[in-house]
């Protein structure tokens, strides 16, 4: 479906650390079968490697304390879009937060997952019911979304949670 989507998109479609990421999640249990997928995927192509110093200021700006390979896929990813004018995907939610916030990607050029799906949605290549399925099977997996739209299995959606904090709750 992504490729359906966004297959058209110019590359760099990934990035090295994004690939190194899936790769280490071959060794791991539910993931093993999704990232074996995603390492299949030949639409995708090479790996992207960004600008290691810019990668490297990047990473604590997105968190991760003392874990020095926390958010390197996120960072090399947000350096990678902005030197080539490249759409940034994640499903990190402060990663999304800081390139919309902090770069020049803009709202055209940061999207989650979800939005991805409602794209897919747009284009008639899933329906409703696919979408909750896509959800829960993150939601299944141990993984998160960004988005807390009303399919999001793990609790109140965003739009829900909106409305509690009007209404004093």
């Amino acid at each position: 479906m992504l490729a359906e989507v966004h297959g058209d998109a110019p590359a760099p479609r990934w990035t090295l650390q994004v690939y190194r990421e899936v790769e280490a999640g071959l060794h791991l249990l539910p993931s093993h079968g999704q990232c074996g997928a995603v390492l299949d995927f030949t639409w995708l192509g090479e790996p992207a490697e960004g600008d290691v110093l810019e990668t490297l200021r990047m990473r604590p700006l997105l968190g991760g304390g003392d874990d020095p390979h926390a958010h390197l896929g996120e960072a090399e990813s947000i350096v990678v879009a902005h030197a080539s004018g490249a759409v940034f995907v994640t499903d990190d939610g402060p990663a999304y937060d800081f390139a919309m916030r902090a770069t020049n990607l803009g709202r055209a050029g940061v999207l989650d997952a979800c939005g991805i799906l409602w794209q897919a949605a747009s284009a008639q290549l899933i329906d409703e019911g696919g979408m909750l399925d896509f959800h829960h099977q993150v939601f299944d997996a141990g993984r998160t979304m960004r988005c807390r739209c009303r399919m999001w299995p793990g609790g109140d959606s965003l739009d829900d949670k909106l409305r509690n904090l009007r209404r004093g709750r």
